[in-house]
């Protein structure tokens, strides 16, 4: 069950010692780190030091959440307070009236902006809690050795990462044992292992949710048990709430016969899990032969509109960022704005200078003004990779550049 403490701060500098009080107390009791703790007290600080700067009364609602591998702090105000276009990874450090928000950004591992009624912003840091990476020796099984599929215990995980890392060039997140163990308790993941009586390890699938549907990854494979591990997943997943499965990367195991293609240019894989009902979207006109494609290959039951620019649309856009272990990186809006091609090109332009190896661009076609940015990607360089049916509120579609 998760566990919260919350408080509701008025907007006075005097107070701003009892919110970070409350945040580091409350972060420090669910087990994070020193440094942690001070990372979301340092952004509960500098929201309620901007918001209450204007005076006019009123209160902030902090909420300090464990989330099992990580802690939240979420931080309620009027959203007039909120310049919210300072939260974008853009946002520069050295602006002396925004410099508090940024640095505030720039203390979570993952930060994330909500609207809800009554014109209330909803900030939320994110901390992920320490975890050990540990190595270990490969447990590699003889040929033809026997094989149980199950559910991977916490000292078999560094041999795994081991494995995965040694045959397929990836696998360096599965080194935190403790990470992948909790997890995979929490419902966070799931995963399956193949290992034989005398516990060598033939093989491993994973998966997380996406939207209403799951990620898989996998299976990595250490001798033949990719059709039985791919077996035994369905079985799994065909008891969820899923509508399908998606294959993003998929690997040269995945067996013949249990997925499709979404696209005729990608790799992605998909599998249906439960009948689709239809569904509402939106796309600007110049993808409309695309995201068509992509309903007609899968025989979708899809009412598609227009996406159109709204003429009374916020002048600034805020986007997200996450990096993966592959060096790849995932742009995703957390609020619609005139001046998002602008952002997309300045985002663009700091994660090149990174090094980042590929920038995908994810919009949510159940939301008719995310929907609409895909017209300024397309403007900023970016094309569009595959639709992947239900990857958010609606159908996901994936946008990419690569350098």
């Amino acid at each position: 069950m998760e566990r919260e403490v919350s408080v509701s701060v008025p907007f006075e500098v005097a107070m701003i010692p009892v919110a970070t009080s409350v945040v580091e107390r409350s972060s420090e009791a669910f087990g994070l780190d020193r440094r942690g703790q001070l990372g979301l007290a340092l952004a509960a600080e500098e929201i309620l030091a901007f918001a209450g700067s204007s005076g006019g009364g009123g209160t902030m609602d902090v909420v300090c959440s464990d989330r099992g591998v990580s802690i939240r702090v979420e931080c309620r105000v009027p959203r007039e307070r909120l310049p919210l276009e300072a939260f974008n990874m853009t946002s520069r450090a050295d602006d002396p009236d925004r410099m508090g928000l940024v640095l505030a950004a720039r203390s979570a591992h993952r930060m994330g902006v909500a609207l809800e009624k009554g014109d209330l912003a909803v900030i939320s840091f994110e901390r992920d809690r320490e975890y050990r990476e540990i190595s270990a020796e490969p447990l590699y099984p003889d040929k033809d050795e026997p094989m149980d599929v199950g559910i991977p215990r916490l000292d078999e995980w560094p041999h795994l990462a081991t494995q995965v890392e040694e045959r397929y060039g990836c696998g360096g997140d599965l080194k935190k044992a403790g990470r992948m163990d909790r997890s995979l308790e929490l419902g966070l993941i799931g995963a399956l292992v193949a290992r034989s009586p005398r516990g060598r390890l033939g093989g491993l699938v994973l998966w997380r949710p996406m939207g209403r549907v799951i990620e898989l990854r996998g299976p990595f494979c250490f001798s033949p048990v990719g059709r039985d591990l791919v077996e035994e997943a369905l079985k799994v997943l065909g008891k969820s709430d899923a509508m399908g499965i998606v294959v993003d990367r998929p690997v040269a195991d995945v067996p013949e016969g249990y997925f499709e293609p979404l696209s005729s240019s990608e790799g992605v894989l998909f599998r249906q899990l439960r009948e689709d009902n239809g569904a509402l979207i939106w796309v600007p006109n110049d993808l409309r032969p695309f995201v068509e494609e992509g309903v007609d290959r899968l025989e979708l039951p899809r009412d598609i509109r227009s996406a159109e620019r709204r003429e009374d649309l916020d002048e600034k856009s805020l986007l997200a960022v996450s990096t993966e272990v592959d060096g790849s990186a995932v742009i995703e809006p957390l609020l619609a704005g005139n001046d998002v091609g602008k952002n997309l090109l300045a985002h663009l332009d700091v994660l090149i200078e990174r090094g980042v190896r590929s920038v995908s661009f994810h919009l949510d076609l159940g939301w008719p003004d995310f929907a609409y940015m895909a017209q300024d990607a397309l403007e900023a360089g970016f094309v569009p990779k595959v639709l992947i049916p239900w990857g958010g509120k609606g159908d996901l579609l994936v946008m990419e550049v690569r350098k």
